[in-house]
């Protein structure tokens, strides 16, 4: 292991110069980068809460079975889609090793995502808002998939 392995990676994580790089090796959309960076947020909250300085695989694994009691199995693998690419990054950079290498995907029900409100519902939700001004209704309607009459 490196130097750098044994000093905190929240410090180094949290580095602006290393923020920037990290988002610059994802390559995704301003809406992408976004939603990772409130991801790696999270684990980096999470190890904080652990007193984990110096995560291993067994931490990850750990941080993976907290995310499948606390949230969605769409969210939590999306946030361990980004601990995989931090730590991949990390270890591109000699900074950490990937220790995230090989951690199973979160198994997500894929039969059911949402349902679509129905045309009852949306003639409510929109009676509701009438107070508040033409503009939100318009955003609204246009938002709602359905032919309204």
């Amino acid at each position: 292991m490196n130097k750098l392995a044994t000093q905190s990676l929240i410090t180094h994580t949290f580095s602006e110069n290393l923020y920037h790089s990290w988002l610059e090796f994802l390559d995704v959309s301003e809406n992408t980068e976004r939603t990772y960076a409130s991801a790696g947020k999270s684990f980096m909250c999470w190890l904080q809460q652990e007193e984990i300085t110096s995560p291993n695989r067994q931490d990850v694994l750990r941080y993976k079975k907290h995310l499948l009691e606390t949230k969605s199995a769409a969210t939590a693998q999306l946030h361990l889609v980004v601990v995989r690419l931090l730590f991949e990054f990390l270890a591109q950079e000699n900074l950490y090793p990937n220790i995230a290498t090989h951690i199973k995907s979160v198994k997500s029900n894929r039969s059911f995502k949402r349902d679509y409100l129905t045309s009852d519902q949306a003639r409510r939700l929109l009676a509701s808002i009438q107070s508040r001004g033409a503009e939100i209704q318009h955003l609204f309607r246009s938002a709602l998939p359905l032919g309204l009459e």
